[in-house]
C-alpha cells in the first residue's frame, strides 16, 4: 500500500501523472457505480 502511495504521489507532481491519475480515478468510479 505504501508503495503505490508512493508512486501515486510522484505521479501526481507531473501533468502526465495528473492525467494518469483523473483516468485512474474515473475508471475506478465507472466500476463503483
Amino acid at each position: 500500500m505504501e508503495n503505490t502511495n508512493s508512486i501515486y504521489t510522484l505521479h501526481m507532481t507531473t501533468p502526465t501523472g495528473v492525467a494518469f491519475a483523473v483516468s485512474t480515478i474515473s475508471t475506478a468510479t465507472t466500476t463503483t457505480l
